[in-house]
Protein backbone atom coordinates (compact mmCIF):
# COMPACT_ATOMS: atom_id res chain seq x y z
CA UNK A 1 0.00 0.00 0.00
CA UNK A 2 1.55 3.09 -1.21
CA UNK A 3 1.72 5.94 1.53
CA UNK A 4 -1.03 7.92 -0.33
CA UNK A 5 -3.50 5.39 -0.06
CA UNK A 6 -2.32 4.50 3.59
CA UNK A 7 -3.74 8.18 4.26
CA UNK A 8 -7.85 8.68 4.27
CA UNK A 9 -9.92 11.36 5.45
CA UNK A 10 -13.49 11.32 6.37
CA UNK A 11 -16.34 13.85 7.71
CA UNK A 12 -19.22 13.09 10.35
CA UNK A 13 -21.80 14.79 12.17
CA UNK A 14 -20.46 14.77 15.26
CA UNK A 15 -23.46 13.35 17.33
CA UNK A 16 -23.68 10.24 14.58
CA UNK A 17 -20.24 9.94 15.53
CA UNK A 18 -20.66 10.18 18.96
CA UNK A 19 -23.55 7.26 19.32
CA UNK A 20 -21.68 5.24 17.81
CA UNK A 21 -19.03 5.44 20.03
CA UNK A 22 -20.79 5.29 22.75
CA UNK A 23 -22.42 1.83 21.34
CA UNK A 24 -19.50 0.68 20.75
CA UNK A 25 -17.75 1.68 24.29
CA UNK A 26 -20.56 -0.61 26.16
CA UNK A 27 -19.06 -3.50 25.15
CA UNK A 28 -14.67 -2.19 24.94
CA UNK A 29 -12.48 0.41 24.86
CA UNK A 30 -10.88 -0.43 22.29
CA UNK A 31 -12.72 -1.32 19.12
CA UNK A 32 -11.70 -2.21 15.47
CA UNK A 33 -13.59 -0.47 12.62
CA UNK A 34 -13.88 -2.04 9.14
CA UNK A 35 -13.95 0.69 6.89
CA UNK A 36 -15.96 -0.62 3.33
CA UNK A 37 -16.93 0.73 0.25
CA UNK A 38 -20.75 0.40 1.66
CA UNK A 39 -19.66 2.45 5.33
CA UNK A 40 -17.98 1.81 8.80
CA UNK A 41 -18.64 -1.66 10.10
CA UNK A 42 -18.30 -2.61 13.86
CA UNK A 43 -18.81 -6.43 15.42
CA UNK A 44 -17.58 -5.99 18.68
CA UNK A 45 -17.91 -8.19 21.76
CA UNK A 46 -16.82 -7.62 25.29
CA UNK A 47 -13.98 -9.64 26.88
CA UNK A 48 -16.47 -11.60 28.74
CA UNK A 49 -18.26 -12.94 25.79
CA UNK A 50 -21.82 -12.03 27.57
CA UNK A 51 -22.37 -9.33 24.89
CA UNK A 52 -22.05 -9.16 21.44
CA UNK A 53 -22.97 -5.71 19.08
CA UNK A 54 -23.17 -4.75 15.74
CA UNK A 55 -24.05 -1.62 13.63
CA UNK A 56 -22.97 -0.25 10.13
CA UNK A 57 -23.00 3.98 9.43
CA UNK A 58 -23.74 3.45 5.68
CA UNK A 59 -21.43 6.15 3.48
CA UNK A 60 -24.39 8.16 3.20
CA UNK A 61 -24.21 9.75 6.37
CA UNK A 62 -20.70 11.22 5.56
CA UNK A 63 -19.98 14.71 4.29
CA UNK A 64 -16.97 13.13 2.97
CA UNK A 65 -15.73 9.70 2.45
CA UNK A 66 -12.36 8.65 1.93
CA UNK A 67 -13.75 4.97 0.66
CA UNK A 68 -12.46 1.81 1.35
CA UNK A 69 -9.34 1.34 4.10
CA UNK A 70 -9.76 -2.12 5.56
CA UNK A 71 -9.26 -1.73 9.09
CA UNK A 72 -8.56 0.84 11.35
CA UNK A 73 -8.36 0.60 15.43
CA UNK A 74 -9.81 3.28 17.57
CA UNK A 75 -9.80 4.16 21.43
CA UNK A 76 -12.77 4.92 22.31
CA UNK A 77 -11.96 5.54 25.91
CA UNK A 78 -9.83 8.04 24.43
CA UNK A 79 -11.69 9.43 21.54
CA UNK A 80 -15.17 9.74 22.94
CA UNK A 81 -14.80 11.79 26.05
CA UNK A 82 -13.28 14.54 23.69
CA UNK A 83 -15.62 14.41 21.27
CA UNK A 84 -18.48 15.00 24.29
CA UNK A 85 -16.08 18.35 24.86
CA UNK A 86 -16.01 19.49 21.60
CA UNK A 87 -19.53 18.51 21.23
CA UNK A 88 -19.85 20.98 24.31
CA UNK A 89 -17.86 23.56 23.33
CA UNK A 90 -19.33 24.40 19.38
CA UNK A 91 -23.17 24.06 21.05
CA UNK A 92 -25.12 26.87 19.10
CA UNK A 93 -22.79 27.00 16.16
CA UNK A 94 -22.26 26.53 12.72
CA UNK A 95 -19.59 23.56 13.71
CA UNK A 96 -21.57 19.90 14.14
CA UNK A 97 -19.31 18.01 11.61
CA UNK A 98 -15.86 16.16 12.18
CA UNK A 99 -12.94 15.79 9.91
CA UNK A 100 -11.37 12.37 10.63
CA UNK A 101 -8.04 11.41 9.18
CA UNK A 102 -6.61 7.91 9.52
CA UNK A 103 -2.76 7.69 9.06
CA UNK A 104 -1.86 4.44 9.25
CA UNK A 105 2.21 5.23 7.92
CA UNK A 106 2.71 7.20 11.32
CA UNK A 107 -0.28 5.30 13.66
CA UNK A 108 -2.30 8.54 13.84
CA UNK A 109 -5.46 9.43 14.22
CA UNK A 110 -6.27 13.41 13.16
CA UNK A 111 -9.47 14.94 14.35
CA UNK A 112 -10.59 18.70 13.51
CA UNK A 113 -13.24 20.81 13.78
CA UNK A 114 -12.82 24.46 12.71
CA UNK A 115 -9.31 24.62 12.96
CA UNK A 116 -8.87 22.78 16.39
CA UNK A 117 -6.94 19.84 15.62
CA UNK A 118 -6.42 16.22 18.34
CA UNK A 119 -4.67 13.96 17.25
CA UNK A 120 -4.25 10.22 19.02
CA UNK A 121 -3.02 6.76 18.41
CA UNK A 122 -4.16 4.36 15.85
CA UNK A 123 -4.72 1.37 17.85
CA UNK A 124 -3.28 -2.00 16.50
CA UNK A 125 -6.24 -4.23 15.59
CA UNK A 126 -4.64 -7.43 15.66
CA UNK A 127 -5.48 -8.52 19.24
CA UNK A 128 -9.34 -7.41 18.69
CA UNK A 129 -11.83 -9.93 18.66
CA UNK A 130 -13.74 -9.70 15.19
CA UNK A 131 -16.90 -11.55 16.52
CA UNK A 132 -19.50 -14.02 14.27
CA UNK A 133 -22.94 -12.73 15.37
CA UNK A 134 -24.93 -16.22 15.17
CA UNK A 135 -28.28 -16.51 13.80
CA UNK A 136 -30.13 -17.75 16.85
CA UNK A 137 -33.85 -17.71 14.98
CA UNK A 138 -35.65 -17.38 18.31
CA UNK A 139 -39.23 -18.01 18.52
CA UNK A 140 -40.58 -14.74 20.42
CA UNK A 141 -40.00 -11.39 18.20
CA UNK A 142 -41.38 -8.42 19.62
CA UNK A 143 -41.46 -5.14 18.04
CA UNK A 144 -42.24 -1.84 18.36
CA UNK A 145 -42.00 -1.82 22.30
CA UNK A 146 -41.60 2.02 23.63
CA UNK A 147 -37.95 2.02 24.83
CA UNK A 148 -39.14 4.88 27.70
CA UNK A 149 -41.48 2.20 29.26
CA UNK A 150 -38.46 -0.74 28.54
CA UNK A 151 -36.13 1.29 30.47
CA UNK A 152 -38.48 2.12 33.08
CA UNK A 153 -38.25 -1.64 34.24
CA UNK A 154 -34.70 -1.46 33.60
CA UNK A 155 -34.30 1.53 35.63
CA UNK A 156 -36.33 0.86 38.28
CA UNK A 157 -34.97 -3.08 38.63
CA UNK A 158 -31.65 -1.38 39.09
CA UNK A 159 -32.61 -0.10 42.81
CA UNK A 160 -33.83 -3.71 43.57
CA UNK A 161 -31.13 -5.80 41.83
CA UNK A 162 -28.47 -6.43 39.66
CA UNK A 163 -30.79 -8.36 37.38
CA UNK A 164 -34.10 -8.13 35.18
CA UNK A 165 -36.24 -11.23 34.26
CA UNK A 166 -38.32 -10.80 31.11
CA UNK A 167 -41.03 -12.96 31.24
CA UNK A 168 -44.51 -13.42 28.97
CA UNK A 169 -47.26 -13.31 31.41
CA UNK A 170 -51.03 -13.39 31.13
CA UNK A 171 -53.18 -10.77 32.90
CA UNK A 172 -57.00 -10.88 31.93
CA UNK A 173 -56.44 -13.69 29.52
CA UNK A 174 -54.08 -11.19 28.22
CA UNK A 175 -50.45 -11.93 26.98
CA UNK A 176 -47.55 -9.05 28.42
CA UNK A 177 -43.82 -8.95 27.97
CA UNK A 178 -43.35 -8.28 31.95
CA UNK A 179 -40.03 -6.64 33.51
CA UNK A 180 -39.88 -8.06 36.91
CA UNK A 181 -37.27 -7.30 39.81
CA UNK A 182 -37.14 -8.59 43.53
CA UNK A 183 -35.01 -7.00 46.40
CA UNK A 184 -31.32 -9.71 46.42
CA UNK A 185 -30.31 -7.80 49.53
CA UNK A 186 -33.82 -8.18 51.44
CA UNK A 187 -33.86 -4.76 52.42
CA UNK A 188 -37.41 -4.53 52.99
CA UNK A 189 -38.64 -7.37 50.88
CA UNK A 190 -39.81 -5.22 47.94
CA UNK A 191 -40.76 -6.87 44.27
CA UNK A 192 -41.58 -4.66 40.82
CA UNK A 193 -43.58 -5.85 38.05
CA UNK A 194 -44.40 -3.80 34.99
CA UNK A 195 -46.22 -4.61 31.84
CA UNK A 196 -43.78 -3.46 29.20
CA UNK A 197 -45.94 -4.34 26.52
CA UNK A 198 -49.01 -5.96 25.42
CA UNK A 199 -47.96 -9.07 22.87
CA UNK A 200 -50.33 -11.13 20.66
CA UNK A 201 -48.78 -14.58 20.38
CA UNK A 202 -49.96 -18.00 20.90
CA UNK A 203 -50.49 -19.21 24.86
CA UNK A 204 -48.06 -21.67 24.42
CA UNK A 205 -45.54 -18.90 24.61
CA UNK A 206 -46.56 -18.01 28.11
CA UNK A 207 -44.45 -18.35 30.91
CA UNK A 208 -41.31 -17.64 29.19
CA UNK A 209 -38.94 -16.05 30.77
CA UNK A 210 -34.82 -15.26 30.71
CA UNK A 211 -32.64 -13.40 33.25
CA UNK A 212 -30.36 -10.28 32.03
CA UNK A 213 -27.87 -8.25 34.01
CA UNK A 214 -30.01 -5.10 33.83
CA UNK A 215 -26.85 -2.94 34.24
CA UNK A 216 -25.68 -3.97 30.91
CA UNK A 217 -29.46 -3.37 29.43
CA UNK A 218 -29.12 0.53 30.70
CA UNK A 219 -26.02 0.80 29.52
CA UNK A 220 -26.96 -0.26 26.24
CA UNK A 221 -30.14 1.63 25.68
CA UNK A 222 -28.46 5.11 27.14
CA UNK A 223 -28.02 6.99 23.68
CA UNK A 224 -32.20 5.82 22.71
CA UNK A 225 -33.90 8.48 24.48
CA UNK A 226 -37.42 7.62 22.56
CA UNK A 227 -38.41 5.61 19.89
CA UNK A 228 -38.98 1.99 19.52
CA UNK A 229 -37.06 -1.22 19.67
CA UNK A 230 -37.08 -5.02 18.51
CA UNK A 231 -36.64 -7.69 21.37
CA UNK A 232 -36.16 -11.31 20.74
CA UNK A 233 -36.07 -14.03 23.33
CA UNK A 234 -36.65 -17.46 24.39
CA UNK A 235 -36.21 -19.50 27.32
CA UNK A 236 -32.63 -19.17 28.53
CA UNK A 237 -31.17 -17.91 25.39
CA UNK A 238 -29.39 -14.83 24.71
CA UNK A 239 -31.80 -11.47 24.29
CA UNK A 240 -32.03 -9.79 20.88
CA UNK A 241 -32.39 -6.09 20.53
CA UNK A 242 -32.63 -3.90 17.84
CA UNK A 243 -32.79 -0.81 17.30
CA UNK A 244 -33.25 2.39 15.12
CA UNK A 245 -31.31 6.18 15.62
CA UNK A 246 -30.28 8.71 12.77
CA UNK A 247 -32.85 7.67 10.85
CA UNK A 248 -31.58 4.30 9.34
CA UNK A 249 -28.77 3.32 11.27
CA UNK A 250 -29.58 -0.33 13.14
CA UNK A 251 -27.69 -0.78 16.36
CA UNK A 252 -27.79 -4.54 17.14
CA UNK A 253 -26.96 -6.26 20.58
CA UNK A 254 -26.77 -9.78 21.73
CA UNK A 255 -26.81 -9.97 25.92
CA UNK A 256 -26.39 -13.53 27.66
CA UNK A 257 -28.90 -14.98 30.13
CA UNK A 258 -28.13 -15.47 33.71
CA UNK A 259 -28.81 -19.17 34.72
CA UNK A 260 -30.45 -19.42 37.97
CA UNK A 261 -29.41 -22.67 39.70
CA UNK A 262 -32.33 -24.97 40.44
Amino acid sequence: MSEKTNVKKYSIKMDVLKTFLSFAGTFQDEIKVNITTKGWELKTVNPAHTSMGAVTISKNHFEQYGGQFETVGIDVGIMLPYLKRLITHVKGTIHNVLDITFDKTNEKIILECNKELMTMRLVDTNGITDPTIPNLGLPIKIKNIDVKIFKRAIKESLHLSTQLLLKIESIDNKNYLMGIADDSEDNGGMDYKLPICYVNMEDKHTGIKSLFTNNMLDRLLTNLITGKITLEMDEDYPLRLTWILHDDIEFMALLAPRIEDD
